[in-house]
């Protein structure tokens, strides 16, 4: 007699803010890899992607909503340099990125999948995450490192669960309620939610690419040529550190030629139309990193 054993069917639900080529390369090579295990792929995505990355899935969902909060909840950062401190108060991103989960989940699961993994689209694939991949559970998640050292039990980075679970979960997701809970992060919210459901928690870790947090000082994303981080408050100044070459400032009509690091004196600018820069002949913009939602600062202390 012959047995025939029934494989589960398994979707993998990516989250995903791709705006640079380098984020797009490791999208790109985590779909391969992904499609290549046979695995089906629900790609979302609130910035339109290329048609060669929407090709390598079998959903897409482009919604242009971003929820970042900004009155509700926010961060503070602050970095100093001998006598001169930066801060940069951004938007909470958390809620953006269960928006994606909740939106993709429920198309999901109109579909007839046995297992559903959560999964952002700069995690490292290692061998925690191929080994769920080919054996799954009902609901489990992994701990999490940060660059700074920080552990959570649980994330978004990667996760598994059954359809039963996965549903029972994004219905415990409430934006009021997550706006409310100050004192709980991203990754501790998730985990209030999965105690409830009695989820397991792995003691293995999973890990992702990149960290937004590394950008938080620095408005230069096209290389690292140099660093500048630009005020935004009434005392507009920008401060350039980790020059490797010579670059030319453009700031509206006026040029600085920067060959080291400094702070320079804007405000003499009232209004910012241009802001970028020259290297090699060619233009980088710097304009949309200006008016990025946060309040940048930088004070000069004796």
């Amino acid at each position: 007699m012959t047995i025939f054993k029934i494989m589960a069917k398994k979707i993998v639900l990516i989250q995903s803010h791709c705006n640079t080529k380098e984020k797009l390369d490791f999208l790109k090579n985590n779909l391969i890899i992904l499609k290549n295990k046979q695995l089906d792929i629900l790609l979302f995505s609130h910035i339109p992607l290329p048609e060669e990355i929407i090709e390598l899935t079998d959903y897409f969902i482009y919604d242009k909503s971003n929820p970042v909060m900004w009155e509700e909840r926010r961060h503070s950062y602050w970095r100093t340099f001998d006598n001169i401190k930066l801060t940069n108060i951004v938007p909470e991103y958390g809620w953006a990125v269960y928006n994606q989960v909740i939106k993709s989940s429920q198309l999901a699961l109109q579909q007839e999948y046995d297992y559903y993994y959560l999964m952002c689209y700069d995690t490292i694939i290692n061998d925690v995450v191929l080994n769920c991949l080919d054996s799954p559970s009902p609901i489990i998640t992994f701990k999490h490192r940060k660059p700074d050292g920080v552990t959570f039990d649980a994330t978004l980075i990667f996760s598994c669960f059954n359809k039963e679970n996965l549903n029972k979960l994004i219905n415990l997701f409430n934006r009021a309620e997550y706006a409310s809970k100050i004192y709980l992060n991203t990754e501790e919210y998730l985990k209030s939610k999965l105690e409830k459901l009695s989820g397991e928690f792995s003691n293995e870790f999973v890990t992702d690419q990149f960290h937004e947090s590394t950008d938080i000082f620095n408005q230069n994303l096209y290389n690292d040529k140099f660093k500048i981080f630009i005020s935004n408050d009434e005392e507009f100044r920008c401060l350039i550190y980790d020059v490797q070459c010579e670059v030319l400032l453009i700031v509206n009509n006026q040029t600085y030629t920067i060959d080291e690091s400094q702070i320079i004196d804007l405000s003499n600018h009232t209004i910012i139309n241009n802001l970028g820069y020259f290297l090699n002949g060619d233009y980088f913009t710097l304009l949309p990193a200006y008016n990025k939602l946060s309040s940048r600062k930088i004070e000069i202390n004796g």
